[in-house]
């Protein structure tokens, strides 16, 4: 079987932690990859066609995810509008909102892996 989405996750933000973000095409690279991870993170996870949408469109549906804890949907609203910002409004992150947007997407991932009980589910 596959690897779970946490796992391709884990590993897509090792991977985004090697590039050298002293230029600033690699720190538009670096937020296009580490939103691109989430969102397919939480495609595998949730199973929303979060690749595909706007931040907009998943937000909205955001809403209709029963196992998505109250506590991540503000943290992935956040973390999406942040990074979005650098895509496409042209923000110059300073190193410490880098390493925080790092951080946020690890926090993400790592708080929402599915326990047990969520795995067995059908």
């Amino acid at each position: 079987p596959p690897p779970p989405p946490h796992e391709l996750a884990f590993e897509a933000l090792r991977v985004l932690r090697e590039i050298d973000l002293e230029n600033p095409e690699q720190i538009r690279r670096f937020y296009f990859g580490i939103s691109e991870t989430i969102r397919a993170y939480v495609e595998g996870r949730f199973r929303l066609n979060a690749t595909d949408l706007t931040t907009e469109e998943i937000l909205f549906n955001l809403r209709k995810l029963e196992d998505l804890a109250a506590n991540n949907r503000e943290r992935l609203e956040f973390f999406l509008k942040d990074t979005d910002q650098v895509k496409f409004a042209d923000h110059e992150p300073t190193d410490s909102e880098i390493e925080e947007t790092y951080e946020r997407a690890l926090a993400f991932v790592e708080s929402s892996i599915p326990t047990p009980t969520e795995e067995a589910s059908p």
